[in-house]
């Protein structure tokens, strides 16, 4: 480095920097004298060059000359000292490096105020965030920029309607360094090999992958590439989702399997460094699949079996799981050849703290219920027309057939449920008040009950309220149990005193309620959104602990699987 690079003591710093300025001053007082002067000159009876004077000035004023370029420096020096005193007298200028990586980890990681639909939103707003922290100032932007660990996701996601951001690639492989990879792969149409080849550079590094593709062979393509050479040592984490489920036949076996057959080596291994495993409208083929004991979370969800054996199949492959605490099943179906015979093996998951059971047709809910031991875990269980059905598979078609109420309520009466939800989508024949009725006189001591779009008339709450010993038209019933935590939305309440009496019978704890009440005083309903200052809801609010009220407006139901991914952020 030069001398005159090196940065001048304080002292003599600021003792130029002021005399320059006290200079400057004295100059442009000066400058602006002898301009006086001219302009006096050319105003008087004097004989001047006139077109001499008027080239000067014109030289002097033209964009970019001496005029415009004391203006512009003068500015600029502004500009730099309100800056300068700007970071003298704020902390955000000066805060250590550990409330830095403070503030950036509880503004990028807040993933719990993220109101996102799927694992593509979350990345999007995790990278806003981001950019926004490093457009505070450059200090913040320097640190930023130096963290790798925020620089983890690599986003092979869509930024406008067809094309995808090679730079934002390039600079998180870059700018992370060495630290763990999150791969995210969510793009319709057409999928950019090039830049999947560049990823696949970097396998060793990739923590988690997260691929969303419209159809299973651009999947299979992906897993494929990213698995062909380099080891995946530090992989824990697989999502894999197939958008697009009007694309694929959904039976048969390498059509839905999201690994070529002849990968299958490569995902036995593959499934063994597993401790987070998702995956959406296709599978795996599940007889070659043995998980480790790292396995702590899977979650299956919008996939067809060809049979029951396959089902089979499933449960065998999650009983090696024997550390796995979060299972979550949505939208399963299978079918039942005609003259298919299968044996029901029974598995133990001892670490097993979640099941959740979610719009699954009756076979699957079965062979579920039935092959899974009873333990301590809870079972949250949605229920929709599908449980009253099964599906058949013939050599023309697939066949749609009803299955007795009494079967269903035979499998319940044996289950342990934690939370039953009934309603919303697809659910029309469930939330009759006799099934909902017989639905939970048969169950054991429900802790939670959501119900969704049901009608609390004086019959369907007082049907509620009663304890009967038996009834000759449906199943032997139990006494109807206490229900303590209640969780309503789009209710429709036309006797508020019968609600009322409905709440106290079951010394209800806690509510959360959102909905309308008839508003009219003849038979035809007229249907009012509830608010807070409406007798019902003070009066609810009053009698009991934990009341919510919750505002009418068009959102889905509160109940969170319908997301089908989630990228787990942590803070480094």
């Amino acid at each position: 480095m030069h001398n005159s690079d090196k940065p001048a003591p304080y002292a003599r710093l600021i003792r130029q920097w002021e005399e320059a300025g006290a200079a400057l001053a004295n100059t442009l007082s000066t400058y602006l004298e002898l301009c006086l002067s001219v302009e006096k000159l050319s105003l008087s009876t004097q004989t001047i060059p006139r077109e001499d004077m008027v080239s000067r000035i014109d030289r002097i004023l033209e964009p970019g000359a001496q005029h415009n370029a004391l203006v512009a420096q003068l500015a600029q020096s502004r500009s730099v000292l309100s800056r300068t005193r700007n970071r003298l007298t704020s902390p955000v200028y000066s805060l250590p490096e550990v409330a830095l990586s403070k503030i950036f980890s509880h503004v990028v990681y807040d993933c719990d105020s993220v109101d996102y639909d799927g694992v593509e939103w979350q990345v999007k707003t995790f990278y806003r965030r981001l950019y926004t922290l490093l457009g505070v100032c450059t200090i913040w932007k320097d640190f930023g920029i130096s963290m790798s660990p925020f620089w983890s996701i690599v986003p092979v996601i869509r930024e406008s309607e067809l094309l995808v951001s090679r730079q934002t690639v390039s600079l998180g492989l870059s700018r992370s360094n060495a630290a763990p990879l999150d791969l995210v792969i969510v793009i319709p149409g057409f999928t950019p090999r090039d830049i999947i080849q560049d990823v696949a550079k970097h396998t060793s590094r990739i923590r988690s992958i997260h691929i969303a593709l419209d159809t299973v062979y651009k999947v299979q393509d992906i897993t494929h590439r990213l698995t062909e050479f380099e080891e995946l040592g530090v992989l824990s984490e697989l999502s894999l989702c197939v958008t697009d489920l009007s694309y694929i036949e959904r039976t048969g076996n390498d059509v839905y399997s999201l690994f070529y057959t002849e990968n299958s080596r490569r995902l036995l291994k593959l499934t063994r460094s597993l401790t987070r495993l998702s995956l959406y409208g296709a599978h795996f083929h599940w007889h070659e699949v043995k998980f480790s004991t790292r396995l702590v979370e899977l979650r299956l969800q919008q996939v067809v079996f060809e049979g029951t054996s396959l089902v089979h199949d499933f449960v065998q492959a999650i009983s090696s799981a024997q550390e796995l605490q979060y299972l979550t099943l949505v939208s399963l179906a299978s079918f039942l050849g005609p003259e298919e015979t299968h044996t029901r093996p029974t598995i133990s998951l001892p670490k097993l703290q979640s099941l959740v059971l979610e719009d699954l047709y009756h076979d699957p809910l079965s062979i579920i219920l039935n092959s899974i031991e009873p333990g301590s875990h809870k079972l949250t269980m949605y229920l929709t027309d599908k449980c009253l059905l099964n599906a058949m598979s013939t050599a023309a078609n697939h066949l749609l057939l009803p299955v007795n109420d009494n079967e269903l309520y035979s499998l319940l009466r044996k289950t342990q449920i934690d939370r039953l939800i009934l309603g919303e989508n697809d659910s029309g024949k469930l939330i009759r008040p006799s099934r909902i009725f017989y639905l939970l006189s048969v169950t054991k001591a429900i802790k939670a009950l959501h119900l969704e779009d049901c009608v609390f008339d004086t019959g369907f709450c007082s049907l509620l309220n009663v304890r009967p010993g038996s009834d000759a038209s449906g199943p032997t019933v139990d006494q109807f149990p206490v229900i303590q935590e209640w969780h309503l939305t789009k209710a429709r309440i036309v006797n508020p005193d019968a609600f009322q009496e409905l709440v106290l019978s079951h010394q209800v704890q806690t509510l959360v309620l959102e909905g309308a009440h008839d508003n009219s005083s003849n038979n035809t309903k007229e249907w009012r959104p509830l608010q807070s200052q409406d007798d019902m809801v003070e009066w609810l609010a009053q009698n009991i602990p934990d009341f919510r009220f919750e505002p009418s407006r068009n959102r889905p139901t509160g109940f969170k699987s319908r997301a089908w991914q989630r990228l787990h952020l942590e803070p480094w």
